[in-house]
């Protein structure tokens, strides 16, 4: 059974008698480690491991004496050479804030998304309005949200503040949300008739003094998120288009005709933000979050190097099964030329796959930050992108959230990747070492079917 001379067994005394050990059930973790993580279709009998050890050629697995395996892998760690540092692991609350703070089970929730995770960062949608009407509660859930993870870490949590669009005033369309390629969703045009980036400015500045005020201290600010891209679908979605300098570029309409449009630009915004909020506190901000790897080298270059501290971008358009690790290293080597860290800050994939992606991205992209898009939802299926499901008021961690924590649970910011190299093509690796250099992690990867 599952390569063990045994027998199937529903009581002890069947393995007693013949000198087999005891009956293991079929969900009993020493019967699931024998038959390689899966569960056998009955229990069967194991030889529990003696304190003196197992016999020549067993070895003590999940309590039991299983056959030695013979190593078809090996992998080497040089700790000498050393790559980034790590910011850490985490999720965005997405729209969310009320559903966490309001869950019926929220003391198991918080310990869920950070005591037994380690998640080190949480990425925050700017919802501040000026002269809202409901005093912008949003920023103070996320203050609720920030203090649990606080206490349950012994940290603060680095906080990712990232806008997906601007108020609706401040927005050509009048809304947030945009649909069908909209070439109206942009920044608004001041009485002179050039984009208006000193509003958007004055916007940024009230939005941090706001978060500031409840206590909340963004480490790093990405001022538009996905400025590449605008939904050619009917579904809504909040978006805000601007180009990596201001311009005219062609928009493919759902009908599939073409038109030219003129677009602000990242660059100018960008500079304008840094300039309206130079005497508040130094913020790092994150450029330009584009929705995938390849549009990293559009938008920095037209960038000056002082205005942001760090590179960052989406996943968008790379497959686990058919990662482009070029596309990934491009940006560490961009990353490299001027001396900035990399933050991976929105992804969603499942289990494996977000194991997948993970690995490229801190290997190949040097990324010192890897966000999933979605932190909670209402959702229990075990395909989903979700990192923990919260319907029907239970807390269930799911695929994606146990993939990810191999990552952040024995690691923590400050730490170092160092090398880590494999003779094998169906095993990725990789290594982290505290900055004591009392501890290593090493986290393995079988993206294989096998």
């Amino acid at each position: 059974i599952c390569g063990a001379c045994t027998l199937s067994c529903s009581e002890d005394d069947t393995c007693e008698a013949r000198g087999l050990g005891s009956c293991r059930s079929a969900d009993d973790s020493a019967a699931v480690a024998a038959c390689n993580g899966q569960a056998p279709t009955g229990g069967f009998c194991l030889a529990s491991c003696a304190e003196e050890g197992c016999p020549a050629g067993a070895e003590c697995v999940a309590g039991v004496c299983l056959a030695e395996l013979e190593s078809t892998a090996h992998v080497e760690i040089d700790s000498a050479v050393r790559h980034q540092t790590l910011i850490g692991f985490g999720a965005s609350l997405s729209y969310d804030e009320r559903a966490i703070v309001d869950h019926p089970r929220k003391e198991a929730l918080f310990d869920a998304m950070f005591d037994e995770s380690g998640f080190d960062v949480v990425r925050v949608r700017n919802t501040y309005e000026p002269d809202s009407s409901n005093d912008n509660e949003a920023i103070d859930l996320v203050a609720e949200i920030v203090a649990a993870a606080t206490a349950r870490l012994g940290r603060t949590p680095s906080l990712f503040l990232q806008s997906a669009s601007p108020p609706a005033s401040l927005k050509v369309n009048g809304d947030r949300f945009c649909s069908g390629a909209d070439v109206d969703c942009t920044l608004v045009r001041n009485a002179e008739g050039a984009y208006d980036y000193a509003a958007y400015a004055a916007y940024w500045r009230a939005s941090l003094e706001a978060y500031e005020a409840a206590d909340l201290h963004p480490d790093f600010v990405s001022v538009q998120n996905h400025p590449d891209w605008i939904s050619p679908h009917d579904v809504a979605i909040e978006a805000c288009r601007f180009l990596p300098e201001e311009g005219s570029t062609t928009v493919t309409l759902p009908d599939g005709s073409e038109v030219q449009a003129s677009f602000p630009g990242y660059a100018e915004a960008l500079d304008a933000v840094r300039n309206a909020t130079s005497d508040l506190a130094d913020y790092v901000f994150a450029a330009t979050e584009t929705a995938g790897p390849p549009l990293v080298s559009d938008y920095s270059p037209t960038l000056n190097t002082d205005e942001y501290g760090a590179i960052a971008f989406n996943l968008y358009g790379i497959e686990p099964d058919d990662v482009d690790v070029a596309a990934l290293a491009s940006v560490a080597d961009l990353a490299a030329s001027v001396s900035k860290p990399v933050l991976q800050t929105e992804m969603q994939e499942d289990g494996l796959g977000t194991a997948i992606l993970t690995h490229h991205a801190v290997v190949a992209a040097n990324a010192s930050a890897y966000l999933q898009l979605q932190f909670v939802g209402a959702t229990s299926d075990e395909t989903s992108a979700v990192l923990i499901g919260i319907e029907d008021g239970v807390v269930t961690p799911l695929p994606a959230f146990h993939a990810l924590r191999h990552f952040a649970r024995f690691t923590d910011p400050g730490w170092l990747r160092v090398d880590a190299r494999t003779d094998s093509d169906s095993l990725l690796s990789s290594a982290w070492l505290s900055p004591d250099e009392s501890s290593l992690t090493l986290v393995l990867v079988n993206p294989g079917s096998l």
